[in-house]
């Protein structure tokens, strides 16, 4: 019963702390860090490491209810850079070999990788087991 309760939750959770830090990328490197830096890729870097910020501590504390220490923000950072490598690839495919729009490409990129996130998030990073 318990698994039937706490999943749900867990990913509406995720999907709103998720909600948050993606417009925290999206806003941050479309209307900051792209337009003073005139680099779509180092932008849309800077608005992922802003995002981290808000994902790390929105799952710990509201998705995973896990407490905030070195070991987990070590395991979700790992987390994080497979889920930027695999954004940044694809938003450099999409935007630079496709020739997609800047901002549908970032939205595309950022939704592919959510699915990964969450299952290494709940399995791994903020796991209670002592892997």
């Amino acid at each position: 019963m318990f698994a039937k309760t706490i999943l749900p939750k867990q990913i509406i959770m995720f999907g709103i702390v998720g909600i948050c830090a993606m417009c925290t990328h999206y806003l941050l490197a479309i209307f900051l860090f792209i337009p003073i830096l005139s680099s779509p890729l180092t932008g849309n870097f800077l608005g992922y490491c802003s995002a981290f910020l808000v994902s790390y501590f929105g799952h710990s504390h509201l998705t995973f209810n896990t407490p905030t220490n070195k070991k987990n923000a070590c395991k979700f950072l790992f987390v994080s850079i497979l889920g930027f490598s695999a954004n940044e690839s694809i938003f450099w495919l999409l935007a630079y070999q496709a020739k997609l729009n800047l901002s549908l490409s970032l939205i595309i990129a950022m939704l592919t990788v959510a699915l990964s996130t969450f299952i290494l998030s709940k399995f791994w990073a903020f796991s209670h087991a002592s892997i």
